[in-house]
């Protein structure tokens, strides 16, 4: 399948730079856990067994060494404090175990330009994510849920993959807009890609001339097709018009 990343840094040449880097060696980037800005990212909301028979299996799965005294006296403590402990612990857990990689299935959603783009100054890549999976400490990928409420974890019942699907893959019916797809590794950092991944690149209608001027030197190459996004003058509507060398486009009025 294929999703889009949008980017866009400080200044044009900075912007060229980093997608020429991208061109050349196509690659995704997985972000640790720690750095996401939304504090409600990669939590739910626990259900903790009121019963000692509910409890008693799910205990010695994660304390096999623990004897049924241990257990008692675990569940006799199982106060709010405790419950607190738990859910933290388990979430520690996974913040250290994964990364995460931010894509999205729409590249024409407004919001997603203004935000992740610059403005509209930056640029839309459309990836063939299909390979991921052969990239060593590839884990899964997933579209995100979203929901007014946070997902509920059933402590004597659900699995630590569980617990990650939930975190991973459900963000604030807030978050909606962005139509993400999200792809979990082991570790942060680069994930090379195969060179032909990367199928087309959309320029914001805001770009500069030297963004565009680069888009223009560079279409076809590798078999990439460059668009150009464009304000459409009645609509609140942008629309991709594939870019030329020496073809001028009206992209933004003002």
């Amino acid at each position: 399948m294929n999703a889009y990343k949008f980017f866009g840094l400080s200044t044009p040449e900075e912007t060229i730079a980093r997608l020429k880097e991208i061109l050349d060696c196509p690659y995704l980037w997985a972000s640790s856990v720690t750095s996401f800005n939304d504090p409600f990212e990669f939590k739910v909301a626990f259900e903790f067994p009121k019963k000692a028979e509910e409890a008693r299996t799910r205990y010695f799965t994660d304390n096999p060494m623990s004897s049924e005294a241990d257990f008692q006296q675990w569940f006799k403590g199982l106060s709010l404090g405790n419950q607190w402990y738990i859910a933290q612990s388990i979430r520690e857990s996974l913040i250290q175990s994964y990364a995460v990689c931010c894509l999205t299935k729409n590249f024409n959603n407004h919001l997603l330009w203004s935000h992740y783009a610059n403005n509209h100054q930056g640029v839309c890549i459309e990836f063939d994510i299909n390979g991921t999976q052969d990239i060593a400490d590839f884990v899964y990928g997933s579209p995100v849920s979203y929901s007014k409420k946070k997902p509920r974890f059933k402590y004597s019942r659900d699995s630590i993959t569980d617990f990650l699907n939930l975190t991973v893959f459900h963000k604030s019916k807030s978050w909606s807009y962005e139509e993400e797809f999200r792809i979990v590794f082991n570790s942060s950092g680069k994930k090379v890609l195969k060179q032909n991944s990367i199928k087309r690149v959309y320029i914001g209608c805001r770009a500069s001339s030297e963004l565009k001027k680069f888009a223009a030197e560079s279409q076809g190459k590798n078999g990439v097709v460059f668009f150009l996004m464009c304000e459409m003058p009645f609509d609140y509507e942008l629309t991709p018009n594939i870019i030329e060398k020496n073809v001028a486009i009206m992209s933004s009025f003002f």
